[in-house]
């Protein structure tokens, strides 16, 4: 229905995070951006669409596809190049413009020089913890719910931003119907994947929004919203045309130009 009144192409997301990341890089006369509510449906829409509708370009977050060897992708489907659009935005430059933004410069330094690390490491290091169950949780179908229960907020302590791993641990192993051994044996023999795509975006924002309100003392304290906008904004142009997601937008642009044109593109 949309095609018999827009002549342009569909760019199918999974979130309104996701269509906010997109808009300032698309032009509206030219793209729609359809927001799905979902990773499956993205997926089913676009190979829907593009049955009758040549047109119509899905991105979808990786989660752990790489990591389970799972592909969704196809020519009319690309995805991110880490865990989701937020850890995108992490694992970029945007994450020190925003921390400098809203953290005084000596109060960054003096955490950073106790923690001998810089504040992007000390994000993975809390977050890997989740990312790990999270894994786990999806390798061996284990239906624990994170976003209901396993919220970051719940065990980090904002005063000195410490993890209580414990508590976390046998959380999670309740959850699954595990001991806390076998589960400590499970994240052993995880697969090695790039600390990125382990890391999943919702819960890393979380972890550094609570940084933000105790131990980094930021000033104004932006809530996980206003900390996700800041990211998106602060994420430039270049961060983005140096992704694998910028190439594969590129590549399909490319095909259906060559299809309009009459010639193939390989």
């Amino acid at each position: 229905m949309s095609a018999t009144a827009f002549p342009g192409c569909f760019l199918l997301v999974e979130g309104s995070s996701d269509s906010r990341f997109f808009r300032p890089r698309v032009s509206s006369s030219d793209c729609e951006i359809v927001i799905c509510g979902a990773k499956p449906l993205v997926i089913d829409a676009t190979k829907s669409a593009n049955r009758g509708v040549a047109k119509t370009l899905g991105v979808v977050d990786d989660d752990f596809d790489r990591a389970l060897g799972v592909s969704h992708e196809t020519s009319d489907l690309v995805s991110t190049d880490t865990h989701d659009i937020e850890t995108l935005l992490l694992s970029s430059r945007a994450l020190e413009k925003v921390v400098n933004e809203f953290v005084v410069t000596t109060t960054l330094t003096d955490f950073c020089t106790s923690n001998a690390c810089d504040i992007r490491t000390a994000l993975l290091r809390r977050a890997t913890p989740f990312g790990q169950y999270r894994l786990i949780n999806a390798i061996h179908q284990l239906n624990v719910p994170f976003a209901a229960s396993f919220s970051p907020w719940k065990y980090l302590d904002p005063t000195s931003w410490t993890l209580d791993v414990g508590r976390l641990q046998a959380d999670f192993a309740a959850s699954a119907r595990l001991n806390a051994a076998d589960v400590g044996e499970l994240v052993q023999r995880l697969p090695a994947i790039p600390p990125w795509n382990l890391v999943q975006g919702h819960d890393a924002i979380s972890i550094l929004a609570i940084a933000f309100r105790g131990v980094l003392r930021a000033k104004p304290c932006p809530s996980e919203d206003e900390l996700s906008a800041s990211l998106r904004l602060a994420f430039e142009d270049i961060y983005f045309q140096s992704t694998d997601l910028c190439l594969g937008i590129k590549q399909w642009e490319a095909r259906k130009a060559a299809q309009v044109l009459g010639y193939s593109v390989s």
